[in-house]
Order: C-alpha cells, then structure tokens, then sequence
C-alpha cells in the first residue's frame, strides 16, 4: 500500500510543506510527516526512531523516514487476508 492512500480524502503529505515538489515521488518524509500519516504525536514518532522501531536515515542533523520502509511498516502490520 502506498503512503499516500492512507488517508485519500485528506492528503498526509501536504504539498504546501515543499512547494513545487510532489510530496508523492519523494524518497523520503519528516518525521513529523511521517507522524501525521501514522496519526501519532510528533515526539512519540521521535520516540519510535530512536527505539529503532520506526525505520528513519540521518542525513547531516536531518532525520528522515524512507517512504518505500514505513509502507512496508505498515505492509507488515495488516492482518493477513
């Protein structure tokens, strides 16, 4: 499943966070993005990352949440059908 049918009413990914950039071919999201997608709080998604549960990539003093791993996060958490 892709990130960004999640929530197909209410786009997660705002373009309004890059004008310009398609929030949908992006490699990578916040992790405040990828917060608002899980619909938890911002510091619980911290939380997540620095417990290694939540996949995240430090790039300088960025940290960054790979789309393609948190959909398989999430891939992985659905109930088998």
């Amino acid at each position: 499943m892709n990130v960004t049918q999640l929530h197909p009413e209410k786009n997660s990914l705002s373009k309004a966070a890059n004008p310009g950039v398609d929030p949908h071919d992006r490699a990578t999201i916040t992790v405040t993005e990828a917060a608002h997608v899980l619909g938890i709080s911002r510091s619980t998604a911290y939380e997540l990352v620095h417990a290694g549960t939540l996949p995240a990539l430090r790039l300088g003093r960025r940290i960054v949440v790979p789309t393609h791993a948190l959909e398989e996060l999430l891939d992985s958490a659905r109930p088998a059908s």
